[in-house]
């Protein structure tokens, strides 16, 4: 969410410690894809020594997904090795989906997550909308779903890509 606010350095730090947790925790999957993760973010940078960064990063998930039989982030990591576009990549191996199913969302449901934005719970959204929070949760699972998004605050960040919440 840091980076779709524009604040990278912030984003960076997040994606390290998401990382150094991962590892940490002995997850190699989610490990991996925090790598990928923080590797987009620093070859988008366009940085020489955060590009070289992301790169070696990027070797380091070949290595193990391979073995691993992750083939789908073992190919993107290749593909980025060697210069694909990394908004792609992120797509490729498992970010949410592409723009145009932010027009699929229905006005009420940009509504909701614009308000959800603001911090707002399902109740607080439910007495400004008129409607119960129950309704609003059933909302909110089908933003989710229509986004790819695994929870809120990654839905959040994926409006703010989107320019939703503007």
């Amino acid at each position: 969410m840091a980076e779709a606010c524009g604040r990278a350095a912030a984003a960076r730090r997040h994606l390290e410690v998401a990382v150094d947790f991962d590892t940490a925790a002995g997850w190699p999957l989610w490990a991996a894809h925090s790598k990928v993760a923080l590797a987009v973010h620093l070859v988008r940078s366009g940085r020489r020594a955060e590009v070289e960064r992301g790169r070696a990063l990027l070797d380091e998930v070949q290595r193990m997904a391979r073995p691993a039989g992750l083939v789908r982030l073992a190919e993107a990591g290749a593909r980025l090795s060697s210069g694909a576009d990394p908004a792609a990549e992120e797509q490729a191996v498992g970010g949410p989906e592409p723009p145009s199913a932010a027009t699929s969302l229905t006005g009420r449901e940009k509504d909701i997550l614009r308000l959800i934005a603001e911090g707002r719970t399902n109740r607080e959204v439910g007495e400004l909308l008129h409607t119960s929070q129950h309704t609003v949760a059933n909302q909110v699972h089908g933003i989710l779903v229509k986004s790819g998004c695994a929870n809120r605050a990654e839905a959040i960040a994926w409006a703010h890509r989107h320019r939703l919440l503007e």
